[in-house]
């Protein structure tokens, strides 16, 4: 019943089976990347269409460094296309994917980027306490925690994996986090595992 537990909105109740209140739910995704069985999916935020997103970011298309962003589209997400529209510096390896909530962002989600060859990964949430989804920040940071963990028991550096908390308006933020992404993922060299 990890779903019934972490669901913010009180959408998820138990009549013996899990039943998703289609009024209540709000689509923040936490439930989906809490359940073990991956039995929950988001209409337009599948498994399967963010693992796609994943592959086609990390594509060698240059020789410069890969960076994947998952930003929630309440808040990373506007961010960036704020810095894109007033033109700030963005790497030119880097690429957003839009999540309905920092808390949908799955630790599967970290780790294929990596298998793939990203050379570096962003979780970008609403800072704590105007996440709309109440705990999607905190999810996203207790996974990335967990993950950057393990990165170093494998002996691959944490620093290639970062967690951020980013408002809507703030575009020279958002241009800042990436810059200083690259420039460190520059200093560690390409990932280990890129083909």
């Amino acid at each position: 019943l990890n779903c019934y537990r972490c669901c913010p909105h009180g959408a998820i109740y138990w009549d013996n089976r899990v039943i998703i209140s289609p009024v209540a739910c709000q689509g923040c995704g936490i439930c989906a990347s809490e359940c073990p069985m991956n039995f929950i999916q988001i209409g337009g935020y599948s498994d399967v269409q963010i693992i796609e997103e994943i592959k086609e970011c990390v594509e060698p298309r240059n020789r410069e460094p890969r960076i994947i962003a998952f930003c929630c589209e309440n808040s990373a997400f506007e961010a960036g296309q704020m810095a894109k529209a007033f033109k700030m510096r963005l790497p030119l390896g880097f690429h957003m994917i839009k999540v309905p909530c920092a808390g949908k962002v799955d630790i599967r989600y970290i780790m294929t980027a990596f298998v793939q060859g990203a050379d570096g990964v962003l979780v970008m949430a609403c800072h704590h306490g105007n996440c709309k989804s109440e705990k999607g920040d905190t999810y996203a940071g207790l996974r990335v925690d967990h993950v950057q963990k393990w990165l170093e028991e494998i002996g691959f550096e944490k620093d290639r994996l970062r967690f951020a908390n980013i408002a809507s308006n703030m575009g020279i933020e958002f241009s800042s986090i990436a810059v200083d992404m690259e420039k460190r993922v520059r200093e560690l060299g390409p990932t280990p595992l890129k083909t």
